[in-house]
């Protein structure tokens, strides 16, 4: 009987230590997995910076071409302008 009841014991301390063990390897599974979404996180924070320069970048191109191409809209207008005088005035009486 003494003997059972140190076997007993013996179990209850093993299973104490196995519960332990598991309770530990639960958290250093909890620590990796949010290590791996801290890490996850930053990456995107980087990528969304990243994309942010793009994105002014491409923005910064769209403005200068579309002022270009007012420029060269208020140019040929400009043109159009000087030949209709100048058609006026060649038409006129001399």
């Amino acid at each position: 009987m003494r003997k059972r009841l140190v076997d007993l014991r013996t179990a209850a301390d093993s299973a104490e230590k196995r519960g332990r063990e598991v309770e530990i390897l639960d958290l250093v599974e909890q620590e990796v997995k949010l290590a791996e979404l801290r890490e996850a996180a930053d990456n995107a924070e980087k990528r969304a910076a990243e994309v942010e320069v793009e994105v002014k970048y491409t923005v910064e191109q769209v403005v200068r071409k579309q002022d270009a191409v007012d420029k060269k809209a208020r140019e040929l207008i400009e043109a159009k302008m000087n030949m209709e005088k100048a058609a006026q005035v060649s038409t006129l009486p001399r």
